[in-house]
This record gives C-alpha cells, structure tokens and sequence, in this order.
C-alpha cells in the first residue's frame, strides 16, 4: 500500500482506470452469453440472430448441417424438415459468410456433431449483385442500359483521349501523380467497408451481436435464469435449430429473369477460391461426411453465369447439387416469398425450399430418419410445435 502512496498520482488513475476496463471487459463477456434469448420469437430479437444451433443440440444427434451466409438461414426450416422426414438438422449461418471460413466451420461441427450430410449454400462462393436490383428495375433492362453505355464509352474513348492530351496535360499529369501516390490497400478498405454498409441484412451489426449479444438483447434481463450463466452450451438452444424467421413480405417484380443474366466476371471462382472448394471437399471425405451444393431463390445475387460454374464444379467432383432458381421450388411465388423484394426469403418462401428439399433428400439421396432416442424424438417434435404456435403462428 506504501508503495502505490509513493507513485504519481496521474499514474495511480491511470491504473485504476485500466483495471476498471478491464474488469468491465470480462464481465460484458460473461453476460454476453446469458442474455441471448432462449425462445426463438420475434419479439427476442430472432430475426438477426447469427447460430451455430448445432451445439446446443445433443452430442452426435444431427445428421444434416446447412452452411452459408444469411440466404440459408432465411430458407431452410430444420423443424419443418424433421417434421416431414425424421432427419435432423441445424444451420450453421452467419451474414456475409466466406468460402475461407467453411472448413473452419466444418472443424467445428465435427467437434460436437457426427453428420451424416453437410449441405453448403453456394451463394457464399461469389461477390457482386445483379444489376438493377437495388434500383428495382428490370435486370435485363438493367444489363441492356450498362451494355449501351460500355459500348458508347469505348466508341467515344479516341476523340477523349485526344482531347485530354491536347489541352488538359499539364492537369492530367497532375491527377496521375495524386492517384499513383494514393495507397491501393486503402482504397481497397473504403471499399469493403462501403460493401458491408450497403448489405441488406446488417453483416456488420449482425456480426456484432452475435459475438457480443449483450449488445442487442441488454434488455432480456427479466427472462433471465441462473442456469444460462454456467450452461455455456445453452445459448445456442434454440427451438428454430439456427433459421431466422420472418413473416414480413416485399414483393419481387420480375420473376427469374435474373436467371438469363450471364454474370461476368462475378461468376467466375478465382484459382484461391478453387483451392478453398478442395479443402472443403477433403475435409469431408476424410471424415465420411457427405456434401452436397444447394442454391437457395436469390434474385439479388444469383443468376445462370455462377449457376454454371457450380455445376462444373460439382461434376469434377461428383457431388449432388441442387439450384432452387433454375426450377424454383413447387408453390413458390416471388411476389409472396421474399422478405425484402428478392434478396432473402421469407416463411412462406422458405416453407417451399424446405418441403421439396424434404422429397429430395428422401427420394433422391436414400436418407433415412435420423436414429433419436424417445426423450430426443419428444424434444424435436416439442420444437416443432412451439416454433407453429409461438414464433410461424
């Protein structure tokens, strides 16, 4: 104590300070977890939950896990998938995902999971939207209006050129030194950031709450209980096994005509992403886990240039795959079936996927109901009705 007397005040606040930050650190860590809700309802704030659902289930229960970004978790209905055939599954999903981060993903199901299927949601593989979407026009409209004006650039691009070197040389030269100084990897950063901020589904918020939920849910305190303090499990339990849910309904105006848009350089997979695909399919294999490729409705981002490539890439490697916007599911309706006019799906959209996927799986892939214990059986189909009664009602 003499000797904290003896140090300089402005040095004694300031370690006090660090302390305090410290301890508040840890202990926002701690609550973190505890208050993530429990109930899967609206009300809780579902709608923007990230899960990783496959840890809150029973060890080596699930057979099925759906990767991707938030295209899967708006689009497939574990409970209702059950319902229908028996086999269980979790969605491993989070906003903006990457291809890089699926092995890592892969790792960890296997740490709490034996599955017998990993389905991936290819929308994860590509960048870029198709055009006129965020203007809400037409898409081949939309393509037409770009070709005109690429094509009316390169035919005026001569006499601009020589009009720039005869009388704006000194100016140009100048500009050229100014963009030559400027740092690539900052411009690059700018614009990253100004990707994730135009995101329809908040990747950056979203990301944020999943790793500190206390940040979003500080007010579930009234539903706390001591257990969600030391289950750390347990905040990853919920009855919609990782689907986000939503009822609300924005209509898309121009049915699949995204699916005749050719993609450019968009639909094409760089040689690292190539590399990334191989890790994932051998980490498969090594582990008896079959892969499949999967491609929910999506007129925002997918059309039949990146639908190509996939179903080059599954026939080197000799996978199923299916593409819910060659031949969209039966029932489906763009003007009913997206939450957001044509970028994610809602209930009644994802109700569609999950209902003909369940035939498939049965029928095409020979899977058979999952072997549950009748305590497990009991649980799974307690979801299911509370998920129709309280959150789809």
């Amino acid at each position: 104590m003499n000797r904290l007397q003896h140090i300089n005040p402005g040095i004694r606040k300031l370690l006090r300070a660090v302390c305090f930050c410290l301890l508040f650190a840890l202990l926002f860590v701690f609550l973190s977890g505890a208050f993530i809700p429990r109930s899967g309802t609206q009300e809780d704030g579902m709608e923007g939950r990230i899960s990783k659902a496959y840890r809150g289930e029973p060890r080596n229960s699930i057979d099925m896990v759906f990767i991707g970004n938030s295209d899967i978790y708006r689009a497939i209905s574990p409970v209702d998938l059950f319902h229908e055939t028996g086999i269980t599954s979790a969605i491993a999903g989070k906003p903006n995902k990457q291809l890089e981060e699926v092995s890592g993903d892969i790792r960890d199901i296997l740490r709490y999971q034996k599955p017998k299927t990993i389905v991936l949601e290819t929308d994860c593989m590509f960048s870029g939207t198709n055009p006129g979407f965020k203007k809400g026009i037409s898409p081949l409209e939309a393509e037409a209006k770009a070709a005109a004006k690429e094509s009316a650039a390169s035919t005026n691009a001569p006499a601009d050129a020589f009009a720039k070197n005869t009388t704006n040389a000194p100016a140009r030269k100048s500009a050229d030194a100014k963009k030559a100084s400027a740092n690539p990897a900052k411009q690059n950063f700018f614009e990253t950031c100004k990707t994730l901020l135009q995101e329809y589904d908040s990747a950056i918020l979203a990301a944020l709450n999943y790793k500190y939920p206390l940040v979003k849910y500080h007010d579930n305190w009234r539903n706390l209980k001591l257990s969600a303090f030391f289950q750390p499990l347990g905040k990853y339990r919920f009855s919609n096994k990782g689907m986000a849910y939503a009822n609300t309904v924005k209509p898309y105006h121009y049915g699949n005509q995204y699916m005749q848009l050719s993609g450019g350089k968009n639909a094409m997979l760089s040689q690292e992403k190539l590399n990334q695909f191989e890790k994932i399919y051998t980490l498969c294999q090594q582990n008896g886990v079959r892969l499949v490729l999967l491609t929910v409705p999506s007129a925002n981002s997918w059309n039949k240039g990146k639908s190509d490539t996939v179903h080059e890439l599954a026939k080197k490697y000799d996978l199923t795959y299916y593409d819910y916007n060659r031949q969209l599911p039966p029932g489906f309706d763009w003007m009913t079936g997206s939450k957001d006019g044509g970028n994610h799906l809602n209930y009644a959209g994802a109700a569609t996927v999950t209902k003909d996927l369940a035939a498939k799986l049965t029928g095409n892939l020979a899977m058979k109901p999952s072997n549950l214990s009748r305590d497990q059986k009991h649980q799974w189909k307690k979801d299911y009705d509370h998920f129709h009664k309280s959150i789809a009602k």
